[in-house]
């Protein structure tokens, strides 16, 4: 008795797995473009800035094609950072925002620990700019 309720069990599961609407794949590729151009940035203070960027943005909506971009006067160097949704998708800045914003500082002028100079991380749903330029081109 028992058993044909296991069964029965491990059918319905199996069933529900495999349904499209019941499995999210959660892995999207992300993809760093780098600058490799322009005003360069040291990473302690690139981070720190964008730390003070990120807690003073989570939490905030963006529906597609929604921006939130802000040049962060930083020390030496003023920092563009930008959060943009792209593809349709809409979603609420989160505590992601720190390492999604690292990538192309981390990705990018991998000679050193210093000389970054940024660049765009974008996945199927975002854009996120980390550019130690005033005007969001690396200049």
């Amino acid at each position: 008795m028992h058993f044909s309720f296991f069964v029965v069990a491990v059918v319905a599961l199996s069933q529900a797995l495999a349904s499209p609407t019941e499995l999210v794949d959660r892995t999207q590729p992300e993809i760093v473009s780098c600058y490799n151009s322009g005003t360069k940035s040291d990473r302690a203070p690139f981070v720190a800035a964008i730390d003070q960027w990120c807690a003073k943005v989570i939490g905030t909506h963006l529906n597609n094609g929604q921006e939130v971009s802000t040049v962060f006067e930083f020390g030496a160097v003023d920092y563009w950072l930008s959060a943009k949704a792209i593809n349709g998708c809409s979603f609420t800045i989160d505590g992601n925002c720190n390492r999604l914003l690292r990538l192309p500082v981390d990705r990018c002028n991998t000679g050193g620990e210093n000389g970054k100079q940024g660049g765009v991380m974008t996945d199927p749903c975002g854009q996120w700019r980390a550019d130690p330029g005033r005007d969001g081109n690396s200049s």
